[in-house]
């Protein structure tokens, strides 16, 4: 299966071939549904290093034409400080004019360009370096924790302008790209499960774009919002085996799977595989997860906390623990789906590799074949982010 034009999570790539998919006058990345955030609830521990949200939109599931498994992507006005530190480095004031005809350059650079990812040119233009200084609270690969660019345009601007100046600067500005987020919930109003994005980088305090808005409370700024559609990454309508790998904020397309076999979906066995840094602050939506599998909807749940001093610390790591058991299942002709961030996607894949081959004592090569040939046959889905 070829690799989707857009991410889970993060910004999006790929515009002009999803407009391509869009129908004339209908809702999509040139005619987005406008919205506004209707609730947060914080979902990890105030021990946890980064703060995960759960966010209610005011527009439906329905309205929006979305389903687990697809996503939403999210337009939101940059913030106004991004703004101001902007224009300074332009050498601007704000009120001189735009591009865009009866906007201001504040307000189109506001509404409508891209401040947080560098545009190519301007990279070009300064040699593609920017701050070489290390962050203070570095990644966790395995978790895909920070998807923070870096350099940002901030710490490039400058020297651009020192170089072709600050008219060739602002026509080098790109448009504005949306940030896209799973769909964490089966009806009702839309919810996103959204890891609030900081960063200290270059002497300066990150923040994502989009999630700095969704996650803050005081916001009230506009949302407009379009449909990502992923239909292969759906919950099929048979009844086989289901198996969702997962980790961080990875695991919100399957909270929409679970709520959908609690609805209704035809019943199958299912079992959840999911790994986050520590039980006690970052295992989201554990109390909901525990009374599905006491109701039986879902049949197993596999945890892995990669900073609780355990042996086995990363979902990939369970994997190879499970190894037979999840043989056993992909026999029984179980769909495997997997969600997190690259990283985290990658270390799946290789080592359902190396559990099939010790389950079935086959070459690596063998158990390659075999991995390639569930995911010919949409029986190992994976979508990643970061």
């Amino acid at each position: 299966m070829g690799a989707p034009a857009y991410r889970l999570s993060g910004t999006i790539e790929g515009m002009d071939s999803l407009d391509a998919h869009s129908e004339h006058g209908s809702v999509g990345p040139r005619n987005p549904l406008q919205a506004s955030v209707l609730s947060r609830r914080l979902l990890s521990g105030t021990g946890s290093r980064k703060q995960v949200w759960q966010v209610a939109l005011s527009a439906s599931s329905a309205d929006l034409g979305v389903v687990p498994g697809d996503s939403i992507g999210v337009l939101v006005p940059n913030r106004p400080g991004l703004v101001d530190a902007v224009l300074e480095a332009l050498g601007m004031h704000g009120d001189e004019g735009s591009p865009a005809p009866q906007a201001s350059l504040r307000e189109w650079l506001r509404s409508d360009r891209e401040l947080s990812i560098p545009p190519a040119r301007l990279l070009r233009v300064v040699g593609g370096a920017g701050p070489s200084h290390h962050r203070t609270a570095p990644a966790d690969p395995a978790q895909g924790i920070d998807h923070l660019p870096r350099p940002d345009l901030l710490d490039i601007l400058s020297d651009a302008v020192a170089a072709i100046g600050s008219a060739a600067a602002i026509k080098a500005l790109r448009p504005l790209r949306p940030r896209a987020y799973s769909v964490s919930s089966a009806a009702g109003p839309a919810q996103l499960t959204v890891a609030r994005l900081t960063a200290d980088w270059a002497g300066r305090k990150r923040v994502g774009v989009a999630s700095s808005v969704l996650c803050d409370a005081r916001s009230d700024d506009p949302l407009r919002l379009f449909a990502l559609p992923n239909p292969a990454f759906h919950l099929p309508a048979d009844g086989r085996p289901l198996i969702m790998v997962a980790a961080g904020t990875g695991v919100a397309p399957f909270r929409g799977f679970i709520q959908q076999l609690a609805a209704g979906a035809p019943t199958r066995r299912s079992w959840l595989m999911y790994g986050e840094r520590t039980r006690s602050h970052d295992f989201i939506f554990e109390d909901e997860f525990r009374a599905s599998l006491a109701a039986g909807i879902l049949s197993r749940m596999t945890t892995v906390f990669s900073r609780q001093g355990d042996p086995v610390r990363y979902v990939h790591e369970a994997i190879a623990q499970h190894g037979s058991d999840i043989d056993d299942w992909i026999r029984a002709g179980a769909r495997v789906f997997v969600c997190g961030s690259q990283g985290v996607v990658s270390n799946v894949r290789d080592a359902l590799v190396a559990a099939i081959g010790a389950s079935r004592g086959w070459s690596p090569l063998r158990a390659e074949a075999l991995v390639a040939q569930l995911e010919a046959d949409g029986a190992y889905l994976a979508d990643s982010f970061g």
